[in-house]
């Protein structure tokens, strides 16, 4: 008798095999698996282990100095103390809080906040940031705690530092830290989160050269965090530096003369377009912006209804006032509409249709020809030169001049400025162009705004017979090493024909405006050096009131543009004061004193720096 039939022994045979098959999938899928973390996953699970007992601090990178034309250093770099601590190595977390709310005076409650939302984002490994900018005292009792508490670090940060806080504000720009938006487009540059950036000026306008590249220090660590020994340093790289065209003793004492008002100056070679001091006031310490204890101070200083941290150089826009008038007796001369020695009588106010243009001097000025209007800075003049050129030939030459366009400086955030003209008027205002307004226009009030910088280059090319300079602040870009990368050329940014007799009459004018014995300039004579120049009065709001009657913050703003040496003016010089009243009394000389400290620094008699 069979035991088993011949189907259930085929079965069976069947059987080993399928489980033969099976044991051999299990012992190969292990091998597979064993060889693939062995052998093909071996250097990442090396480096995870390598984690476990190196840590890794972040070198963060040095930014680039920026030194004056001579230089000098104006931006540097001063170390600031963060106070970290790392999730993984939190032994008891309520001893660690307690210990933090004693020496730190962090809350209790503050630090579980903190370490639970950084865990909702981050892995354990990821420092969270406790202290940005950590005192002296708080450092040392980390310092001294750290065999307890192995799991708080000290991480030193080179952070931005200005030794001279407002003088370059607004010209140098500041840092603060890294935002989100600003990640998204410095992200594949290498930026990472707790970088300091520019927000403003040449820090700006520069940052991918100035800003450096990070290092790393890899550190052994025991069973309990404590550092054992440093295994590899990858040293940060400091950014490049800048070299500008900025003098540090001309910009130190003109901020002193321009400290405690408002508006704005600069000093520009009318030849090559450098900048040789600039500034807009009120200022602010640009050192605050980078430390974090000093949010508050920032905060107020962003809501001051002073605005100081507004660049009135290039963002201020003020009406022109007389400083205008050339531009219109460039019009009228390069256009042979008026002969230059033709008078005119004036007598305190001039009749438009039915309506009476007054002069800014009751009485008037009795006879006058254009080098004599300009020198006296007669209202009734330009009103009648004005409208025999006509808004659309002021309207061109102030264009050709650069006004109602940005100069392209290198400072970011520039406002173009603005030109009226009667197809503007009627397009946006819907209302004709009347001949009142090219009154007004001609002696530069009503619509048109410029801003500081556009004055200085608009007489600039007084200077240089019609060529207009290209303004620059940055001259060189040097590499850690010293060597030059970058030099900047000076270069033109556009020609204005100017016939050389119109140019001869224009510059007696302004000469006369400051040197004859009733210009309107006289306050900025010099007795060693001859200056040429413009004042102006931009009005605010119309009034017949004497200035002492009127508001401070309702006055007029006061103008002074000057050139010197007259017979060939190496500089030109911007002052607006806002609020300052008459241009004569109060830019004029402001701008004077500016010159005449120029010409000392470059003798050599003045080596002072304030």
């Amino acid at each position: 008798m069979e035991l088993y039939s011949s189907g259930d022994i085929l079965l069976f045979r069947r059987r080993i095999i399928y489980l033969t098959v099976l044991v051999f999938c299990v012992f190969a899928g292990v091998t597979f698996r064993f060889f693939y973390l062995q052998i093909i996953q071996n250097p990442r699970f090396k480096a995870l282990s390598e984690e476990n007992r190196i840590k890794t601090k972040r070198l963060f990178p040095i930014r680039g100095l920026i030194y004056d034309r001579h230089l000098r250093p104006i931006a540097d770099n001063q170390p600031l103390y963060k106070v970290l601590i790392r999730p993984e190595y939190i032994k008891n977390e309520k001893e660690t809080a307690l210990w933090l709310e004693k020496n730190l005076n962090i809350s209790q409650k503050d630090f579980e906040t903190k370490l639970t939302n950084h865990l909702k984002v981050n892995p354990p490994f990821v420092p969270l940031v406790l202290l940005e900018d950590a005192t002296f005292d708080q450092v040392s009792r980390v310092e001294t705690s750290k065999f307890a508490h192995p799991e708080l670090e000290v991480a030193v940060v080179p952070v931005r530092h200005y030794p001279y806080s407002s003088a370059f504000a607004h010209v140098l720009g500041y840092v603060g830290e890294i935002t989100h938006d600003e990640l998204k487009l410095y992200k594949r540059y290498g930026y990472r989160i707790g970088d300091f950036v520019g927000k403003a000026g040449i820090e700006l306008a520069f940052e991918k050269n100035l800003h450096g590249r990070e290092g790393a220090l890899f550190v052994e660590i025991d069973a309990t965090g404590r550092e054992l020994r440093v295994v590899k340093e990858i040293p940060p790289v400091q950014g490049d530096s800048v070299i500008t065209t900025l003098d540090l003793q001309l910009q130190l004492y003109a901020d002193k003369l321009m400290k405690s008002k408002s508006g704005a100056f600069v000093v520009i070679n009318p030849h090559s377009g450098e900048i040789l001091a600039a500034g807009s006031y009120p200022s602010f310490d640009s050192n605050i912006p980078a430390r974090p204890r000093l949010r508050r101070q920032w905060l107020k200083l962003s809501r001051s209804p002073l605005h100081p941290l507004l660049n009135r150089l290039i963002q201020g826009l003020y009406a022109p006032g007389s400083t205008f008038k050339p531009v219109v007796a460039l019009a009228g001369l390069a256009e042979k509409i008026i002969d230059p020695q033709e008078t005119l009588v004036c007598r305190g106010r001039y009749r438009i249709v039915r309506r009476w243009f007054r002069d800014w001097k009751r009485w008037g000025h009795g006879t006058v020809d254009m080098i004599r209007a300009l020198a006296v800075s007669c209202d009734v003049y330009f009103y009648h030169l004005g409208l025999l050129v006509g808004p659309w030939e002021i309207f061109k030459y102030a264009k050709l001049l650069g006004f109602g366009e940005t100069t392209g400086i290198e400072i970011p955030g520039e406002k173009t400025g603005f030109v009226p003209s009667p197809s503007w008027k009627e397009k946006v205002i819907g209302e004709g162009w009347t001949a009142g307004e090219t009154a007004v226009l001609s002696i530069g009030q009503g619509y048109i705004l410029v801003t500081p910088l556009q004055m200085a280059l608009a007489y600039a090319a007084l200077v240089t017979g019609g060529h207009i300079p290209h303004p620059y602040i940055v001259s060189d870009i040097i590499s850690p090493d010293g060597k030059k990368i970058w030099h900047r050329e000076p270069e033109i940014l556009r020609d204005v024909n100017i016939q050389p007799d119109a140019l001869e009459i224009l510059k007696e004018g302004l000469f006369e405006a400051v040197n004859a014995r009733n210009g309107t300039g006289i306050r900025a004579r010099s007795r060693i050096i001859h200056i040429a120049g413009k004042t102006g009065t931009a009005q605010v709001i119309a009034s017949q009131k004497d200035e002492k009657e009127i508001p401070e913050h309702l006055r007029d703003h006061a103008w002074f543009i000057g050139m010197a040496p007259a017979e060939d003016p190496e500089i030109v010089v911007a002052v607006i004061v806002e609020h300052g009243g008459s241009g004569g009394k109060t830019a004029a000389p402001i701008a004077r004193a500016i010159i005449e400290k120029y010409f000392s620094i470059r003798s050599g008699e003045s080596t002072d720096v304030f």
